[in-house]
């Protein structure tokens, strides 16, 4: 550990002077950095955890000259590593095999990044290191290259489970699907659709919102259907949402719902709508 301390010690020395010993000192920190290696992430972790600590002083300028100098090496040895970010509090399901497959097809390290675990990266000089791997992998693989990786990962994960119930949260394909144009288009139309088809008694005292889940299995019938309305509970208003629960459930079931297809398969999957007065 002591041996870590004086790598940084010389590092930071390095950085912050401008004098001409500079290259002398730039080779003996390559040489301290090339023995340190990032295989997962706990590895990275303790590198930037262990720079921080040591250094209280270090700048988030000087600690990116570090992790651009580290990068460049490794860049240059073909020791690729991909950064996993995770915005949720959970990683998508589906992909729990692409740190395999990047390992095992393409010699690629995978190192996951949870918000708030390491040093803070919102200004242009926290994820140096992470940055420079992207465009390395992205010169060399394409632009593409990891959502091909990602699919890869999704379609076996799918293949492996055909009898789940899929959502955004456990398939990669159901999360594209969720965030794309076509699929917020049907589910709007749907709403249309089926709320003006619905017939409200007009002394009806309650407001005309609600929510329906269910689950469109691959033959195109559904399952597990409950309607939901957002009222107050009142014993004169218990008929009236007797009736919109009913209608809203006779519609659904009367619906020819189309099963959401991928990799040639048909999935089960989970569906929420919202219906509401306009």
């Amino acid at each position: 550990m002591k041996y870590i301390a004086f790598i940084f010690f010389i590092a930071i020395t390095f950085v912050r002077c401008k004098s001409d010993p500079k290259k002398e000192r730039l080779e003996i920190l390559k040489k301290s950095l090339d023995t340190i290696s990032f295989n997962d992430t706990y590895s990275y972790e303790d590198y930037k955890m262990f720079i921080v600590e040591n250094n209280k002083t270090i700048t988030s300028r000087e600690l990116c000259e570090i992790d651009s100098i580290k990068a460049q090496m490794d860049i240059e040895k073909n020791k690729l590593t991909f950064f996993s970010r995770h915005a949720q509090n959970r990683p998508i399901e589906s992909l729990e095999k692409m740190p395999e497959i990047l390992k095992e097809e393409y010699d690629i390290n995978t190192v996951e990044l949870l918000p708030g675990c390491l040093i803070n990266d919102s200004t242009e000089y926290g994820k140096c290191y992470e940055r420079l791997m992207q465009k390395a992998i992205n010169k060399k693989y394409g632009n593409n290259f990891l959502d091909k990786v990602k699919r890869t990962a999704d379609s076996i994960y799918l293949h492996e489970n055909r009898n789940k119930i899929y959502s955004s949260k456990n398939s990669y394909a159901m999360f594209q699907r969720l965030i794309s144009d076509d699929y917020q288009n049907w589910r709007d139309s749907i709403r249309r659709s089926l709320f003006d088809k619905m017939a409200f008694p007009k002394d009806n005292p309650m407001k005309k919102d609600g929510s329906a889940g269910f689950i469109i299995k691959g033959n195109g019938t559904i399952d597990s259907l409950d309607v939901y309305t957002y009222n107050s509970i009142e014993k004169n208003h218990l008929s009236y949402e007797e009736q919109i629960k009913k209608q809203m459930e006779n519609l659904i079931r009367k619906t020819n719902w189309l099963p959401f297809e991928t990799y040639g398969i048909k999935l089960k999957t989970k569906e929420h709508f919202f219906f509401t007065e306009h």
